[in-house]
């Protein structure tokens, strides 16, 4: 079948698109800056559009079968019809806006497994399972509510220590000395200048400086890390329960706070082998956007 379906994975660092023919193969890639709706609506749009221009530049856009565009922030964005609406008229196709971690799980399911949970620990954090055709969402409910498992949850919860210890007449860590040098903060009330005037991704950002301390055998750094693979497998085993426990499942491991930070994945798996789940890990790492490509052509069998 001849066509062409877009495929756009945006998330808290970049915006990836790939333009495929109708059997998956990548016709054309190219990149743009992060997207997220709960931090920048007017970039993340931006981005995508720019994506979307330098992916159709070469092609009769008549010939677009499909876009699925799975970017961050996308569940409770309140003019995403509208932003669905603008694509459709530039591109006169039909289009999809879905959550990115979406996109992450059919990257793993693709068109092979049954009984899939997708991790994701990146700034943000969500778990989600998919299992007789029905999706369940564990967590990914934002900096405000959660996003346990992720940098930007590891950065809080060391800022809030800090904040304890000062106020309790603790002793105080080199890794506090460390890091209030790293913000310029002069004393530890500079602490919420620091946060209420930086982004999510400033903010989690630190967890890359509080990683080289856990990597020296720094104890506070490594607690800090080991606690949040224990979270991302709780959730997990959460998921897990909407499986049937008598088939294997497959779990995917995204983001780069779980795959590059110390500790995580390690804790991650080290804590699944301790329950009584049956599973696989998919270490295949291929790209989150190739998910948009199968949520794409899912979308097209069933229309």
């Amino acid at each position: 079948m001849n066509g062409y379906i877009i495929g756009i994975d945006s998330g808290g660092t970049k915006t990836k698109g790939v333009l495929f023919d109708m059997l998956g193969k990548q016709i054309k890639d190219t990149y743009s800056g992060f997207g997220n709706f709960n931090v920048d609506p007017s970039m993340t749009k931006k981005h995508i559009f720019d994506v979307l221009d330098d992916l159709t530049e070469e092609i009769d856009v008549s010939e677009l079968k499909f876009i699925l565009i799975g970017v961050a922030g996308s569940s409770n964005y309140p003019d995403k019809d509208k932003f669905i609406a603008d694509i459709s008229k530039k591109y006169q196709t039909e289009i999809k806006v879905v959550t990115d971690a979406l996109v992450a799980l059919y990257s793993v399911k693709q068109d092979k497994y049954s009984q899939v949970i997708m991790v994701l620990g990146g700034t943000g954090s969500v778990i989600i399972a998919h299992v007789n055709d029905k999706i369940h969402f564990i967590g990914g409910y934002g900096p405000l509510l959660g996003d346990e498992g992720s940098s930007y949850h590891l950065v809080i919860q060391e800022l809030k220590h800090i904040i304890n210890q000062f106020e309790e007449k603790k002793k105080i860590t080199d890794l506090t000395k460390a890091l209030l040098n790293k913000i310029e903060a002069k004393n530890y009330t500079d602490i919420k200048a620091f946060v209420y005037n930086n982004t999510k991704n400033k903010i989690a950002e630190l967890s890359q400086f509080i990683a080289l301390y856990a990597l020296k055998g720094d104890s506070e750094a490594i607690a800090l890390f080991v606690k949040e693979g224990e979270f991302l497998a709780k959730q997990t085993y959460n998921a897990y329960r909407f499986m049937n426990p008598n088939l294997e499942v497959r779990i995917g491991v995204r983001g780069g706070f779980l795959l590059n930070a110390p500790y995580v994945l390690e804790t991650l798996i080290k804590s699944l082998d301790q329950m009584n789940i049956k599973y696989t890990i998919d270490d295949s790492l291929s790209d989150p956007v190739i998910g948009a490509y199968y949520l794409a052509m899912e979308y097209l069998e069933k229309r």
